[in-house]
């Protein structure tokens, strides 16, 4: 819980340095939010936004239909299964987090979503992403975190303006062939899965800026393997993985475009804090302990410009 907690504020920071102008965009429309159906009928002509949080809800409510600029909906923690026939022609931003009902394949197949630039769908115990996502040409966000999906699309790949994909704590040990042709895929979260390495396809996207990987039983040999041919990170997350002092995490200074690499919890005794490997790095190195360090090993972190010691209650 200490690391998701950390891992839920870094991701925050990290979407609002990426993208600003959208971020900014997408906050106007929520502060127009209303949050029931009868005050959005009360001026469908100029509702743009709704938010619903109904645990009874199991059926879209008909008054959505009647609302002809509406660019944002969120509606979390239901037990709607479907949606049928939702004709929503300027939707940009969809969130059903926490519908844990949800069945995707209906949802993507009945309904198009022409303008859908945003699609979260975390806590909705999804076990599998159909090959219809693919259909969402707009799409630039995709949020699938803590579901139970095991396997991604083919050709995932193909989604060329997807620039954030956030999967992280799903069931996922490999990623398909496509994954590296992805054209403007700017963040990546893989955080809290199940792979034994990291996939190499992550080492051909070129235009990959932020990265949070880690998982237990990952091969962290192996992943700084991989890592070290990442060469247009800009800020990389690791946690969920356990970094001795021989694992040569120093390799990864020598990525030119690194900015801020964050050891979340990483290391499991006070000597596998390799200082002189850290020290190295030209960018920032945030490291988040739960472990009691001695005076010496804070002091010695300390005289270090580019390290930054956070304490993990």
């Amino acid at each position: 819980m200490k690391v998701a907690i950390s891992l839920f504020f870094i991701l925050s920071i990290c979407i609002q340095d990426l993208f600003a102008q959208r971020f900014f965009s997408e906050e106007k429309l929520w502060s127009q939010s209303v949050y029931s159906i009868e005050e959005a009928l009360k001026n469908p002509r100029k509702t743009v936004s709704v938010y619903l949080r109904d645990t009874s809800l199991r059926s879209i409510p008909s008054g959505l239909q009647n609302l002809p600029k509406l660019q944002m909906l969120k509606i979390s923690d239901s037990k709607i299964e479907s949606f049928s026939s939702f004709d929503a022609p300027r939707l940009r931003f969809l969130d059903l987090s926490g519908s844990s009902e949800i069945d995707l394949a209906s949802l993507l197949e009945e309904n198009s979503f022409p303008l859908l630039e945003k699609l979260i769908l975390n806590f909705c115990e999804i076990e599998s992403i159909p090959g219809s996502i693919l259909d969402l040409c707009n799409l630039v966000n995709l949020e699938f975190s803590n579901n139970r999906i095991a396997h991604l699309p083919e050709k995932i790949g193909s989604m060329r303006k997807l620039a954030s994909l956030l999967l992280q704590n799903n069931n996922l040990r490999s990623l398909p062939f496509s994954f590296g042709n992805f054209e403007q895929l700017e963040m990546l979260v893989l955080t809290g899965n199940s792979f034994l390495e990291l996939p190499q396809e992550i080492t051909n996207i070129k235009t990959l800026k932020s990265l949070f990987v880690g998982n237990e039983g990952m091969d962290v040999y192996q992943m700084i393997g991989v890592l070290s041919k990442c060469e247009s990170i800009e800020i990389l997350h690791l946690s969920e993985i356990k970094i001795g002092s021989c694992a040569n995490i120093g390799r990864l200074a020598e990525l030119p475009n690194l900015e801020r690499i964050i050891l979340d919890d990483v290391f499991e005794s006070e000597e596998d804090i390799h200082l002189a490997e850290l020290g190295r790095f030209k960018g920032e190195v945030f490291i988040n302990t739960s472990l009691e360090l001695g005076d010496d090993t804070r002091l010695k972190i300390e005289s270090y410009d580019n390290l930054i010691l956070n304490r993990i209650e």
